[in-house]
């Protein structure tokens, strides 16, 4: 919640010190006793008294790396039903914790799509696209995919007209 705060105003939060002071009067019991170490540590210039080492030092400390196995689990089990936004929203609620990006995530994505998916990415190059880019650049050709099948099926499903 705080990390979606400081993305969305940006300018609030340009002091890194600030930032951390700010962060940790939010956390509690053992979290606010590891935050106060963390700062004298790096007041003492153990460590850079940035933005990112702080992040990546309390996600090291706090984080839950069994949930983040046991996500990364289900992910693999996700595979695509019919529906391309369905797919992704499943990706991505799993994903919160298991935290696949870049190649990896463009790999375990396009292994997951059918081939009239494929087959509406053949001229697109996903190379240096970040993940967004290429989510949304599936997602088209995704919803492309799904609206050619189902224009399909209703000219095969449309009854002919008979004379009786």
């Amino acid at each position: 919640m705080l990390q979606t705060f400081i993305h969305v105003q940006p300018e609030k939060f340009e002091d890194p010190g600030r930032t951390i002071k700010w962060v940790g009067g939010f956390l509690q019991k053992y979290a606010g006793a590891w935050h106060v170490q963390w700062e004298r540590k790096a007041v003492a210039g153990q460590y850079p008294r940035s933005w990112t080492t702080y992040q990546n030092d309390i996600k090291l400390r706090f984080e839950n790396k069994e949930a983040r196995d046991v996500a990364y689990s289900k992910m693999g089990k996700i595979t695509y039903q019919g529906c391309i936004q369905d797919m992704f929203t499943r990706i991505q609620t799993f994903n919160g914790k298991a935290q696949i990006t870049g190649a990896a995530l463009k790999k375990f994505i396009l292994e997951r799509l059918p081939i009239k998916i494929l087959d509406q990415m053949h001229v697109v190059d996903l190379t240096g696209k970040s993940d967004q880019e290429m989510i949304d650049i599936i997602t088209n050709a995704g919803k492309t995919a799904e609206r050619w099948e189902e224009a399909r099926e209703n000219l095969l499903i449309k009854p002919y007209a008979t004379k009786d």
